[in-house]
This record gives C-alpha cells, sequence and structure tokens, in this order.
C-alpha cells in the first residue's frame, strides 16, 4: 500500500499529534481524551464499522488492522492493532453494540475528536470501494452516539468519499 494518505489520515495523524503535544506540555488534556483514548475509540469504531454485517473472519480482522496501520502511516505495527481488535471484538461479544457505543460516547467527549472518528470509520467502511446499508446504519448510529444528526454524518461521508476519489 504505497498511495499517498487522504486528507482523513492526515487530519486523524493531525490530531493524534496535537494531542500527544499537549499532554507532554501540560500533562493533561484537560476534557479532552488522552491519545491513547482517541486512537483506541478510532480503531473501535473502525471494528464496529467492519462488524456490521454481523461476521468478521478472520481474514477481515488481519486487512483491517493492516489497513489502519496504513492509513496512521505505520505509527503501530499491524499485529499491535490485531490486538486491539481482537480485544475489541471480544468486548463486543460480552457487551453487545450499545454498550459499547455507549462507553465511546463517554471516553471522547470533545467535538473535534469525535468527528474525526466517524470520518476514520467512513474511510475504513468506504476502503473496499462498497458500502452497504448495515455500514451505513452503524455509521449513523456512531455519527448519533457523538452528537451528530444524519445530516452531518452524510456531509462527513461525502467529505471523505470526495476524498478518495480525489
Amino acid at each position: 500500500m504505497s498511495s499517498a494518505p487522504t486528507p482523513t489520515a492526515e487530519r486523524v495523524r493531525s490530531l493524534l499529534a496535537s494531542r500527544e503535544a499537549a499532554l507532554a506540555e501540560h500533562g493533561t488534556l484537560l476534557d479532552q481524551a488522552t491519545p491513547d483514548v482517541f486512537l483506541s475509540v478510532l480503531v473501535e469504531a473502525a471494528y464496529l464499522l467492519a462488524s456490521a454485517d454481523g461476521v468478521v473472519s478472520a481474514p477481515e480482522r488481519q486487512t483491517l488492522a493492516s489497513t489502519i496501520a496504513h492509513v496512521l502511516g505505520g505509527e503501530l505495527p499491524p499485529e499491535e492493532l490485531m490486538a486491539m481488535i481482537d480485544a475489541f471484538a471480544e468486548a463486543l461479544t460480552q457487551d453487545g453494540r450499545d454498550r459499547r457505543l455507549a462507553a465511546m460516547g463517554h471516553a471522547l467527549p470533545d467535538p473535534p475528536a469525535r468527528r474525526a472518528v466517524v470520518a476514520f470509520a467512513a474511510l475504513i467502511a468506504l476502503c473496499d470501494r462498497e458500502f452497504v446499508s448495515e455500514e451505513r446504519e452503524m455509521l449513523d448510529l456512531l455519527g448519533a452516539t457523538f452528537g451528530l444528526d444524519q445530516a452531518a454524518v452524510r456531509a462527513i461521508l461525502n467529505e471523505v468519499a470526495d476524498s478518495l476519489t480525489g
């Protein structure tokens, strides 16, 4: 995968970098999530989108981990992401979708980070160039969890789709 990063991927990287810088400078992010929490919600949201059809096979999880690693610029190895994805799969099985969404909503309080997670999830959903109704429903649920209405989610989705075709 040697394609240029999309604007969405660049924004996600920039948000991660600015959060890490703020944490290093101030030792806290005040009301914002730490970079680790942000990254965790980012990966869990991607997993929820991938699992929207109810099935994520081992090869699909590996592809998801590799794709996320690529989009994040190789900052995390696919093996580490794979371990995160496996943990999220277990949590989803134990807690159910609604509880996982609620946990993500509580973990990520600030609107720019929430929008970045929805955009990242949309990017992951569109990577295979197929956007099925289950993925659309999950993206809407994720957006609603983060206080975004359907129009805002569609605007984010269109922005991501445009960045992939441009």
